[in-house]
């Protein structure tokens, strides 16, 4: 009886190391996996950060060559309008 009952303790004491490290891996895994999509998401809106940026710097770059621009031909147009006068 009293080698039963050992080989019985044995035998859960077997279970029970085996199911907590089926259950320690399942929770190291899903860890593991958490940190995955989290660097992916964290990467995903650095990206998306990037692309607003470059797309706000270039919209001020086209704003400011645009007012260059629209000031350079107001003063060709003044200039080639002073010529005509000048000439008739």
């Amino acid at each position: 009886m009293e080698g039963a009952t050992r080989d019985y303790t044995r035998r859960a004491a077997g279970a029970i190391n085996s199911g907590a490290a089926i259950q320690r891996d399942g929770i190291n895994r899903g860890s593991e996996m958490e940190l995955q999509a989290a660097d992916a998401r964290y990467n995903a809106q650095i990206q998306g950060a990037e692309i607003s940026r470059d797309a706000a710097i270039g919209a001020a770059n086209m704003r400011a060559m645009g007012q260059v621009w629209s000031a350079l031909m107001s003063r060709v147009a003044r200039d080639i309008e002073k010529n005509m006068e000048m000439r008739f």
